[in-house]
């Protein structure tokens, strides 16, 4: 099954949620919840179906998921602070760090990265009981946390690895998807109504906020957007070759567009025009900033494998060259093996989760 349009109908949504003044209506900027979930559920499904999850050794495979996020993730982080934020200056080096590596202005690198290992664990075991059964632990852990002490954020990380986790058992049930549209359809639009009511009877006050109604309602939209882009119609779409290329190309770009719309969203160039020029202006200018991120940070993964490649054959030949240190031939096999989706500046506006007001 093609996701082409689920990862643009996702980046879409988390990119939206964060353009509430520049909309004269501010619940027209929704809904970061169900993208963000989205991502997350569409993480799982690709891991699970891909062979390299949970076979051959957990660096590489880590490694590999890490290469896809950090260089666009520093590129960004280092102009963003350089021409956002005035500069390095009096940042030590916990901030550094923070900012860099781990939990980075971003919350969904910040959740997916410790994920992923979570996962992987998960899959090696090769058991969907042990899924089911963490998905239903999650579910108590959950329960506990919003019933006894309410807590936005901690509710948040158990969600979404609840989302990452259903992706993966969702995958070994792919070829049942597709077959009832009109079934997947309804059940799409009723919680969707549903959802939309409740989240404008939270945000307006005639209901007190809590996300965990929303969290339910968003877990049955997302299987039924599943199901039903999982049809005929939207297949064809996804794998039309006069659009597939456009489609591809934008579903290509969803880390990316994370990354730097923040900084598009809050340029006095955008936020002065009146709406819907102001909309129209951000995504003018999102789109080429993330294509050219994500070229820029194609370059900086080639240079380090370049390097790497290079620190490897320098290795080999000082091996060669002496050997009263070389290992015997099954020691040094054993030695040298290799192990193997949607702004830098303030905090507030780049994290993904999503509360009932947006």
């Amino acid at each position: 099954m093609d996701t082409t349009l689920l990862r643009i109908l996702a980046i879409v949504l988390i990119a939206n949620s964060h353009l509430e003044n520049l909309y004269p209506f501010r619940p027209l900027a929704a809904d970061g919840l169900i993208g963000n979930s989205m991502f997350f559920l569409l993480s799982g499904l690709g891991l699970a179906l891909s062979p390299r999850t949970s076979e051959g050794r957990f660096a590489s495979w880590y490694r590999r998921r890490l290469g896809r996020i950090y260089p666009g993730l520093w590129i960004a982080v280092l102009l963003g602070t350089a021409g956002w934020e005035g500069g390095w200056h009096g940042r030590g080096i916990g901030q550094s760090l923070h900012d860099l590596v781990w939990p980075t202005p971003y919350g969904f690198v910040a959740q997916i990265v410790v994920f992923y290992p979570a996962f992987y664990l998960l899959r090696a075991l090769r058991n969907r009981r042990w899924e089911w059964g963490i998905l239903v632990g999650l579910g108590v852990a959950y329960l506990g946390v919003s019933t006894f002490r309410y807590d936005l954020h901690a509710l948040s990380w158990i969600y979404y690895f609840q989302m990452m986790v259903l992706g993966g058992l969702l995958a070994s049930r792919l070829p049942e998807m597709g077959r009832h549209p009109r079934r997947d359809l309804g059940l799409v639009a009723v919680t969707l109504v549903l959802y939309i009511g409740l989240k404008l009877a939270m945000v307006t006050g005639r209901l007190p906020m809590h996300v965990g109604p929303l969290h339910a309602m968003t877990a049955v939209i997302l299987i039924g957007l599943l199901g039903l882009n999982a049809s005929s119609r939207p297949q064809s779409i996804a794998l039309d070759p006069r659009l597939s290329r456009g489609l591809g190309l934008l579903a290509s770009l969803t880390l990316e567009i994370y990354l730097v719309h923040g900084f598009v969203y809050e340029a006095p160039q955008v936020a002065q025009l009146a709406f819907p020029l102001n909309i129209a202006a951000f995504w003018t200018a999102t789109l080429p900033l993330a294509w050219a991120l994500a070229r820029s940070a194609e370059s900086l993964r080639c240079a380090s494998k370049r390097l790497s490649k290079r620190w490897k054959e320098a290795g080999s030949h000082q091996g060669e060259s002496s050997p009263a240190i070389a290992l015997s031939g099954p020691i040094r096999k054993a030695a040298s093996g290799t192990p193997q989706p949607a702004s830098a500046g303030r905090r507030r506006r780049r994290s993904p989760s999503a509360a009932p007001s947006r």
